[in-house]
């Protein structure tokens, strides 16, 4: 049975951890199309953490504390959208959210 989360202090949820607080407020934004059972959301928080600390250990432009915002908010999305298209392995949405990442810095390399 899936159920509809709803994210009421979300920053007191956080924990220490930039992406739980993160994804839930995601979800949150998303309103009621975006329905996750509990272990989903697990998964899609699991895969922001991982492609988030992949990002901030690379070194790359983005964990550049200038556009961490921006990269936290391209990891969210694209995680939350491909769940929303049946994607549940951790590990693919976190390499296609690094992709993501990727792809943004060739499309528009003004932005670093």
């Amino acid at each position: 049975m899936i159920s509809t989360i709803k994210f009421a202090n979300c920053d007191k949820l956080d924990g220490g951890r930039w992406g739980f607080g993160a994804m839930l407020r995601k979800l949150s934004d998303l309103g009621e199309e975006a329905a996750f059972s509990p272990i989903e959301v697990r998964i899609l928080v699991a895969a922001f953490d991982a492609a988030w600390e992949a990002d901030r250990a690379s070194g790359a432009p983005f964990a550049d504390p200038i556009y961490q915002e921006t990269a936290r908010e391209v990891i969210a999305k694209f995680i939350i959208q491909a769940a929303k298209s049946g994607e549940r392995d951790e590990r693919a949405l976190t390499e296609g959210a690094l992709l993501q990442l990727a792809n943004l810095r060739r499309q528009r390399p003004n932005l670093l």
